[in-house]
């Protein structure tokens, strides 16, 4: 943050009115330090959301507010889970909104590892409403170069020339591992551990939905996700994805369906994100 000393330019600042106002600047920056430190020393994780119904699911789960944070035009709540720390934010629809708070709260609170908590789309045929999806590896579509009136895709930052790269975000082996535990103890029809798939358009078309079930394997596909993967690699941390399917993203009624499923499907990846938060080997 940074911050412009215009004292001399305002008239009837005294010195002592100056040196007041230059030790309020001093206690914000302290502050700012001491949130970044207290998460390095007891650990603690960012959890995004797009939508606030979302972020309330999720507040509910986590439980335990501790404090509550106010930075630049973002509301994070700080909550306590299994003596963990998570700030909760949400950002908005979309891969930009997404990034930008990923950046904010990575510059704030110095988190260790990333996580987007919300509703999806299904793509695979097997994927019923309300079941949930954790990603074990994440791709951006919309990313690449036009041509020929084709999209070639690359994975998101790389220059798109050459061959086509599909190369996904993965999350390490410990929080796969983890992820199955917990799958493999659920009911498998409602919670997978598979790839999930992220881009700046609402997919309600057949076609288009059967192109990225078969090209990427990938099961949901969501506005979000992939965006802050980019954002948590660059920082060399862990982020991983739980969505909950709201519509069918082949069918045309997938505008209905997410606005009649949204509260519940919110409810449902809340719960299943507070259930592994609780068993991820954080720091392996």
């Amino acid at each position: 943050m940074t911050y412009q000393d215009d004292s001399s330019s305002r008239p009837g600042l005294t010195a002592t009115r100056r040196g007041v106002l230059l030790g309020s600047v001093g206690a914000v920056a302290l502050s700012h330090m001491s949130r970044m430190s207290l998460a390095q020393e007891s650990g603690a994780s960012a959890v995004l959301t797009a939508l606030d119904m979302e972020r309330e699911a999720v507040a509910a789960k986590l439980g335990s507010l501790t404090r509550k944070h106010t930075v630049g035009p973002y509301e994070v709540s700080e909550h306590e889970h299994n003596g963990r720390k998570f700030f909760l934010a949400t950002g908005g629809i979309g891969k930009v909104n997404t990034a930008a708070l990923g950046a904010t709260l990575a510059e704030n609170f110095n988190p260790d590892s990333f996580f987007m908590v919300g509703v999806c789309g299904a793509l695979d045929m097997s994927l019923k409403l309300h079941s949930t999806v954790i990603s074990s590896e994440l791709y951006q579509v919309d990313y690449g170069r036009r041509e020929n009136g084709e999209l070639i895709r690359f994975r998101a930052g790389a220059l798109p020339f050459g061959d086509e790269n599909l190369e996904g975000w993965t999350i390490p082996k410990p929080w796969h591992d983890a992820a199955a535990t917990l799958v493999n103890e659920t009911d498998m029809r409602s919670v997978h551990l598979a790839p999930v798939c992220s881009g700046d358009h609402f997919v309600a078309d057949h076609a288009y939905g059967d192109l990225l079930n078969r090209r990427y394997g990938v099961y949901t596909v969501d506005m979000e996700s992939a965006a802050l993967a980019q954002v948590a690699a660059t920082r060399g941390l862990p982020m991983l994805t739980v969505r909950t399917a709201t519509d069918n993203a082949r069918g045309d009624a997938a505008v209905s369906d997410f606005e009649e499923n949204l509260l519940m499907a919110s409810a449902r990846a809340a719960e299943i994100f507070a259930d592994l938060a609780a068993i991820l080997p954080f720091g392996a």
